[in-house]
């Protein structure tokens, strides 16, 4: 492989990455507009939806490349970059919602999050492509990275455990005030 192609490589398989979480997205709409089916049996016990899955199949057939030719050949081909490493920025940037998502952040909230951070990675990249942003573009750049990481770091703070199960065949596993003030079992 070239090294000059090495860049737009790995921007893009890092743009895959980070729109893995456009799957489950797609998973919870599909499932809020399109009814569980009325017929009896397992699919519906365990909530198997069919068009979720197709939903599901479409995101990986056309929203993958497309997040792979975006951060792999357009975007650093737009900013001037698409011949050196650092053209791996913005997809390296945008990876970032996956293990969000996979943290307990919702996965519209770990998109953003990403496609924020990919935006100011991309003005950081003009800026050292010769293209110099103004003043105003770098604040803004800075602005974006540190309301991500604090969308980040709350999100990841203030995201739930799951369910907390107080008994433990039958018997309370402790007194109410503990599980009040924040106790876990």
């Amino acid at each position: 492989m070239p090294r000059a192609a090495a860049g737009n490589y790995l921007g893009g398989a890092l743009g895959v990455i980070g729109a893995l979480p456009l799957i489950p997205l797609a998973r919870g709409a599909a499932a809020r507009l399109v009814p569980p089916a009325r017929l009896p049996g397992a699919e519906r016990l365990v909530h198997d939806l069919k068009a979720a899955t197709w939903v599901e199949a479409a995101v990986i057939v056309f929203a993958l490349p497309g997040a792979a030719l975006l951060f792999g050949s357009a975007l650093p081909r737009r900013l001037g970059v698409s011949a050196r490493l650092s053209a791996a920025w913005p997809g390296a940037a945008f990876s970032a919602a996956l293990p969000l998502c996979r943290g307990g952040v919702r996965a519209s909230a770990a998109l953003a999050i990403g496609l924020i951070l990919s935006a100011a990675a991309c003005v950081l990249l003009r800026r050292r492509a010769g293209a110099g942003p103004t003043r105003r573009a770098r604040r803004l750049a800075a602005a974006a990275v540190f309301s991500a990481l604090f969308a980040a770091t709350a999100f990841a703070y203030f995201a739930p455990d799951g369910d907390v199960d107080l008994f433990e065949e039958g018997h309370l596993l402790g007194p109410a005030q503990v599980y009040r003030a924040g106790g876990r079992p």
